[in-house]
């Protein structure tokens, strides 16, 4: 008796599973292929970094990580300060 309305329940529910199953598939896109590109944003065309060598950027660079350290708290030696000076003259 319990085998019988055991298999009655499973046969009612096996379609209303199935379809839940697969209606994600059904909806989702295509696949497609992705490349690095295509995860990378464009750089705007009014880029304020955009005309700079790739020197300048490091340059850039230094002082910033130097003044985010002071602004931290941390304690700069006496290179890195004359390296962020050395660099802002240089920019």
């Amino acid at each position: 008796m319990f085998e019988n309305t055991a298999m009655t329940l499973l046969k009612r529910m096996l379609p209303i599973l199935l379809c839940a199953l697969l209606a994600p598939a059904a909806l989702a896109d295509a696949p497609r292929q992705i490349t690095w590109k295509d995860l990378v944003p464009p750089i705007p065309t009014d880029h304020p970094f955009a005309s700079m060598t790739r020197q300048q950027a490091l340059q850039l660079s230094d002082i910033a990580t130097v003044r985010d350290r002071r602004a931290r708290g941390e304690k700069l030696s006496a290179i890195d300060i004359e390296d962020e000076q050395a660099a802002a003259r240089k920019l």
